[in-house]
Order: structure tokens, then C-alpha cells, then sequence
């Protein structure tokens, strides 16, 4: 019988920070220079959600090293959402620091629609990645992958894992069809970048 593992993101975080625009506010975040803090209610918003997995029985947390995907780890547990859990941090299921400024301008950005804009960052995400011209290589980024999956396979009881959702999607993309990461378009296609990858507390759910 598989072993059934949630990986999902943080809750909702906001990209508010005095004296600084969005764009500006996104390239810190996304350069791992500052951390977004989580929203306002974010708690009632935790107990409130609808979760597609059982959440008592889960033994251990894995989170990224720090930020948001900690600090939603703490609530779950502090809320007595996940009681018996213990927090497991890793570089596993870090992040993928980049500029915006690789991405797209400040000028583009603002003269657009910011959903227009952003689909338009997560596309160019990914072709910066596969021509390894992000902080991280792509070869990096499926090692990290695979050493996740490793460990994954190890776990005995109930985890849940909690990362960030670029992240999160290159993973599922990789669990699915490993080759499709040998093809730009294809990666393009499949990270679907004109759609959030996940909404905040979603992700997709790993079979081991």
C-alpha cells in the first residue's frame, strides 16, 4: 500500500513592506533577503480550510529552514490542527531564490495588469532556470528533488510537508513525467504559468 504524503504550501502571506511598491516588495521575498510575513487571521483562515487529507495523525512536519512555511508549521501544531507533530526543518524543501529583475522589468511590470505580469514572471522563471540563469542550477534544483524524494521514501509514519510553490510545482512536474524536464516548452507547458500554481494551504498529494 503507497504511503500517502501531503506537500503544500504555506498560509497566505503578504508582500507588505513600508516604503517599497509590489515589484519591489516581490524581488526582496523572492531573493530570500526578506520574509514575507504571514496574513492577518491567519489562524482562523488555517482552521477554517478544507483540507483534502486527514491532519490528527501526522507525525512529522517538514518544512523549509525558515519563514513562512515554519511559522505555518507552528500553527498547525499550536492549534491542535496537527497535536501530536514535531517540526523537521531542511534545505529540502527551500525555496528557489531569483531577482524579478531576471524575470521581468519594474517598467514592464507596472505597465501591465498584475496578473498579465505575473504570468508573464512565471514564465520566464522557468526558461531562467532550465538555462541555469537563476542563483540556483537546474541540476541543483532536481538533485534537491530527488534527495526529497529519498528522504520521503525513508518516513514511517504520517508527514506533511510545507514548501513554497514554485517549488512545489517543479516537484510534482518531476514525480509525474521526470523527462519532461529535458524540453523548455514542455516545462513551460507543464508548469502552466497564466495560473498560480497552487493557492495558498494547496498543493498536490505524493504517493511513495
Amino acid at each position: 500500500m503507497p504511503k500517502i504524503i501531503p506537500i503544500i504550501t504555506s498560509a497566505p502571506i503578504k508582500y507588505a513592506f513600508d516604503g517599497l511598491d509590489t515589484y519591489d516588495a516581490f524581488d526582496l521575498v523572492s531573493q530570500g533577503i526578506k520574509e514575507a510575513p504571514l496574513s492577518e487571521n491567519v489562524l482562523e483562515i488555517i482552521k477554517n480550510h478544507k483540507f483534502s487529507f486527514p491532519l490528527k495523525g501526522i507525525k512529522i512536519i517538514f518544512t523549509a529552514e525558515k519563514g513562512q512555511t515554519v511559522e505555518t508549521a507552528k500553527l498547525f501544531i499550536d492549534s491542535g490542527i496537527t497535536p501530536n507533530a514535531k517540526i523537521v526543518r531542511t534545505y529540502l524543501l527551500n525555496g528557489i531564490n531569483f531577482s524579478m529583475r531576471n524575470l521581468i522589468s519594474k517598467e514592464k511590470f507596472v505597465s501591465m495588469p498584475q496578473g498579465q505580469a505575473l504570468s508573464l514572471a512565471r514564465e520566464a522563471f522557468v526558461i531562467e532556470l532550465y538555462k541555469n540563469n537563476l542563483e540556483e542550477s537546474l541540476g541543483s534544483i532536481i538533485s534537491q528533488m530527488n534527495s526529497l524524494l529519498s528522504l520521503l521514501k525513508d518516513q514511517k509514519g504520517s508527514v506533511l510537508c510545507i514548501s513554497h510553490s514554485f517549488y512545489i510545482k517543479l516537484f510534482e512536474i518531476y514525480i509525474k513525467d521526470r523527462s519532461r524536464f529535458l524540453d523548455v516548452e514542455i516545462l513551460i507547458d507543464s508548469f502552466n504559468p497564466e495560473h498560480k500554481p497552487y493557492e495558498p494551504l494547496s498543493g498536490f498529494i505524493l504517493e511513495i
